[in-house]
């Protein structure tokens, strides 16, 4: 939660579009896909587009991993 209260803090957020979730053959993981168009606190505006895979372990999301276009 902390993480995400200083990510909210620190951009100023346009348009947010989260895409999934996405399952496969593991019952404990699913991926979301991220468009954000945001503006970071002393940087120029962005847009970006991030897939992240949540691994759950007793209901709670217990590792988060995100992947870019490289």
């Amino acid at each position: 939660m902390e993480k995400g209260e200083w990510w909210s803090k620190n951009h100023e957020v346009h348009s947010l579009v989260a895409t999934g979730p996405f399952v496969g053959h593991r019952d404990d993981q699913f991926a979301v896909k991220f468009d954000r168009d945001v503006t970071p606190t002393g940087a120029e505006r962005a847009q970006m587009s991030e897939a992240a895979l949540y691994t759950v372990r007793g209901g709670q999301n217990v590792r988060e991993e995100f992947f870019y276009h490289a």
